[in-house]
């Protein structure tokens, strides 16, 4: 359980008590399983395309959005959901703000984001390893979504 993340970054913001929201996670193939509704919405996929868009706009990138598909591996051991952007044919992209250009070969990867996962016990778990208790959670009906309220344990 990665206990350091938690505490980093949750201690640089939370002085008193704050509350803490996560997908529950779940069997790939169970019907609550939350995010397939979203893979197959396209939502993820526009998000993470949107990295794309931004580079384009921001670095005066010229990635032509179709050559590249959205990708989401859900690893349920890790209880993580790898995102990727997989190149579909060989290009090349220049990025002139950073007088940069990539040559990508069919089938190359950008991995875009790393999404965890936590069930409530290793919520309280992780709470508990980066000096916070959790004081009360709830869930949605489903046991998708998570919503803990953390306070800093006294010292």
């Amino acid at each position: 359980v990665r206990a350091p993340l938690l505490s980093r970054r949750v201690c640089l913001v939370c002085r008193e008590s704050c509350f803490f929201f996560l997908m529950i996670r779940r069997p790939p193939r169970s019907t609550l399983f939350p995010y397939t509704t979203l893979f197959r919405s396209g939502v993820t996929a526009e998000f993470n395309k949107n990295l794309l868009v931004r580079i384009n706009r921001e670095l005066e990138g010229d990635f032509e959005l179709s050559n590249f598909d959205h990708e989401a591996v859900y690893d349920q051991e890790a209880g993580r959901v790898a995102m990727h952007l997989v190149c579909r044919r060989a290009c090349s992209v220049r990025i002139k703000a950073l007088d940069l250009e990539v040559d990508f070969v069919a089938g190359e990867k950008i991995h875009t984001e790393d999404s965890y996962k936590y069930s409530p016990d290793e919520v309280a778990t992780l709470a508990r390893a980066s000096g916070f208790s959790v004081e009360r959670h709830w869930t949605d009906g489903a046991e998708r979504f998570y919503l803990g309220l953390l306070a800093p344990r006294s010292r």
